[in-house]
């Protein structure tokens, strides 16, 4: 038998799950089999999954989806190992994930199961600078279970390992719990056993972009987890029947001068639920205290002790809005009010911004025929610029010519034989005159 069964419950995780089985098979700690089952995906996981081919693997493909819990309990029920792990299928193991884990049980066997930490990695499995937190570090059962009640959630549920009789002895997880699932069954197991959280960060974990992630928060999810939580709090009206048990778990209970009648111990869990604020805990707190006030002798001992009766709880049930508060639907409609308003303006700016978009185009088709203009002028000007320069030569020619003429005129006037011969061109000349006459 191997020591430890990995469990996969797979939808959906083509780009990822190659990486995640390859973490698995090259872990340094080999005693294990991994149980992968495929919840009939739409994409090629399975397809994915069957490149692999190792005797250690358990392939499972549904012929159709049956959610997370149930596929996750497919997966239980195949397994033989003493321990139980999980990878989520777009996660990946760092290779010494189970051999830490494991030896940490080995080592203590009086602890039930272990948490290790995580760091975070995007889509292309490129780390970022974010890490699961350390806050669960250190602290015991009591102090875990005051962590959830008040859903600060310090468990990196996939990166755990429980015993498997420790599972078993409270039948694995809830079918009917999606969002919540994780939370309901260490609940569960902290309220017969011991968990611990490591500090070592042995996983990677996948933050998908657009909420990708189960777990990610959308109207859905959080609406889904608001209802479960509201009905996985009773697991404390179920375990908590003492004001021990009560003040281990919730310590500020004992400054508060509550008398330590267990009587009352459901009554104060709905008080510390009601303070909370949050939606599930306030549907819890007012069903717990719609039990305590169904017993009028409970009731009557409440009246006298803590002087909270029937009065009290009624107005108390009427001060917390669970389901319709009136404020917040003047709020609500105060806000449509200003949404229609603010609705018109922008469209009014929209139209606008059409009309400014049209005229820019207009001026960029403007600007345009301008631009080919000016290089169309530009052109010319460099044309005649290129002219005149070579008008300029030859005019620059033409005046070093006229220069040489000049000289040789001067040369000509200036000479012993011109001056000599001036006679002579003065009868020529008088000769010329008396024939024109």
């Amino acid at each position: 038998m191997p020591k430890i069964s990995i469990l996969s419950p797979a939808y959906n995780h083509s780009q990822y799950i190659g990486e995640a089985i390859s973490s698995v098979l090259s872990q340094t700690m080999q005693d294990f089999e991994y149980i992968i089952s495929d919840d009939a995906s739409t994409d090629d996981t399975l397809a994915q999954i069957n490149k692999f081919s190792d005797p250690r693997m358990i392939v499972i493909a549904n012929d159709q989806n049956v959610g997370t819990s149930v596929n996750s309990t497919r997966c239980f029920s195949r397994a033989n190992g003493e321990y139980i792990s999980w990878l989520t299928t777009d996660d990946v193991y760092e290779t010494n994930a189970i051999e830490v884990m494991s030896s940490y049980l080995d080592a203590h066997p009086d602890v039930a199961g272990v948490f290790a930490g995580a760091r975070m990695i995007d889509e292309a499995g490129t780390f970022t600078n974010e890490e699961w937190t350390t806050a669960g570090v250190g602290m015991d059962r009591y102090q875990l279970l005051n962590s959830i009640f008040l859903c600060k959630h310090v468990f990196c549920s996939p990166a755990a390992m429980i015993r498997r009789n420790a599972l078993e002895q409270v039948n694995y997880l809830s079918p009917n719990i999606r969002q919540a699932n994780d939370m309901d069954l260490w609940i569960r197991l902290l309220f017969k056993c011991d968990l611990v959280v490591l500090p070592d960060a042995i996983f990677r974990f996948r933050r998908r972009a657009d909420k990708k992630n189960l777990s990610a928060p959308s109207e859905d999810s959080i609406a889904r987890f608001t209802f479960e939580m509201s009905e996985i709090l009773e697991l404390f009206s179920e375990y908590v029947k003492t004001f021990d048990t009560l003040a281990k778990i919730f310590p500020e209970v004992r400054d508060r001068n509550w008398p330590a009648d267990d009587r009352f111990v459901p009554f104060y869990l709905a008080h510390l639920a009601l303070e909370f604020q949050h939606p599930s805990h306030l549907l819890y707190g007012l069903r717990l205290l719609y039990r305590v006030f169904s017993s009028a002798e409970l009731a009557q001992a409440l009246k006298e002790k803590l002087d909270f009766g029937y009065p009290e709880y009624f107005a108390l049930t009427g001060a917390i809005k669970v389901f319709y508060d009136y404020e917040v639907r003047a709020e609500r409609d105060e806000l449509k009010i200003t949404f229609e308003e603010q609705s018109e303006t922008l469209d009014r700016i929209s139209k606008h911004n059409t009309v400014l978009a049209n005229r820019l185009e207009e001026l960029k088709q403007t600007c345009h025929r301008y631009t080919s203009e000016i290089q169309l002028l530009q052109t010319t000007v460099s044309e005649r610029d290129q002219q005149m320069r070579e008008m300029s030569a030859v005019i620059n020619d033409l005046m070093a010519r006229c220069r040489e003429l000049e000289q040789t005129c001067h040369n000509y006037t200036t000479s012993s034989s011109w001056r000599l011969t001036a006679p002579m061109r003065q009868l020529k000349q008088s000769v010329l005159e008396i024939y024109r006459r």
